[in-house]
C-alpha cells in the first residue's frame, strides 16, 4: 500500500480475472483490468481514503464466479509545517490521517474518542477512556507524518486538561507523554515531555486553572 496505489494477490488458478474497486462510501464500482496473474497493483488512487476492491473469475461468456472482496486505506501524505489539529472531525474516534495503538490490551476496541464536553478552542478535544485500567495499560495517539527541515527549530505548542480530581485525591496514575519520531513506537523517538493529570506532580502548576485546562509550549 501506498498513497495512490494498492496492490492485492489472491489464491487461485486459472482466469481470466476481473477486478473492480471503488472508494468505500461510493455506490458505482469502477472496472479496473482483466488480467491472467493473480495479484495487481490498482494506482491512481487518492491518499487517505479507504477503498473496496473485488476480484472474480471469468469463466467462460457470461459465466463468472462470485466476487471476492476486501478492503484497505491508502495513507496519508506527510503533513506541511505549520500544522494545527483541533480534532474536530474524526472516525473511529481519531482525527482524519491520525491512528492509534495499544501498548498493552485491556480487552475494549477504542482508547480513544473525539470529547465534545471538555474543550479549550473550537468544539472538541481528543480524551483517552482509562475507565479503570490498571497501570500497565497505555495507548499512543499518532499523528499523521510531518515535514521537517532539519535546519530549522520548531515548536510544539497544545493544551491540555487536567482534572483537579486527580489532585484532591492524590491520584497519581494517570499521565500523559508526547514523543516525537520517525516510527509508531516510543523506543526510537524522543521523549518530549511527560505530564500528569495530577498538578502537584510534573510540571507542577502553582496556581490551579479555573477552566482546568494549562497550556504548554516545547522547542
Amino acid at each position: 500500500v501506498s498513497t495512490h496505489s494498492i496492490g492485492i494477490h489472491w489464491d487461485g488458478n486459472g482466469g481470466p480475472f476481473q477486478i473492480e474497486y471503488k472508494e468505500a462510501s461510493a455506490s458505482e464500482w469502477i472496472n479496473y483490468a482483466i488480467v491472467d496473474e493473480n495479484e495487481a497493483l490498482i494506482e491512481g488512487l487518492t491518499d487517505a481514503t479507504l477503498y473496496d476492491i473485488r476480484v472474480r473469475i471469468i469463466c467462460a461468456e457470461n459465466d463468472t464466479s462470485l466476487y471476492a472482496t476486501v478492503s484497505g486505506n491508502t495513507p496519508c501524505l506527510p503533513q506541511s509545517i505549520p500544522y494545527a489539529e483541533n480534532f474536530e472531525n474524526g472516525i473511529d474516534g481519531m482525527p482524519a490521517c491520525w491512528s492509534w495503538q495499544w501498548t498493552a490490551e485491556p480487552g475494549y476496541s477504542t482508547p480513544w474518542e473525539i470529547n465534545n464536553t471538555e474543550r479549550k478552542e473550537g468544539s472538541s478535544s481528543l480524551r483517552f477512556y482509562s475507565g479503570f485500567l490498571d497501570e500497565e495499560y497505555q495507548a499512543m495517539a499518532i499523528s499523521p507524518a510531518l515535514e521537517f527541515d532539519g535546519s530549522m527549530v520548531y515548536t510544539l505548542d497544545f493544551w491540555i486538561f487536567r482534572d483537579l480530581r486527580c489532585t484532591e485525591y492524590g491520584y497519581q496514575k494517570e499521565s500523559i507523554k508526547i514523543f516525537v519520531g520517525p516510527n509508531y513506537d516510543t523506543t526510537s523517538a524522543q521523549l518530549i515531555c511527560h505530564i500528569h493529570n495530577n498538578t502537584d506532580l510534573p510540571p507542577v502548576e502553582a496556581e490551579a486553572s479555573e477552566d482546568e485546562w494549562y497550556h504548554y509550549s516545547y522547542t
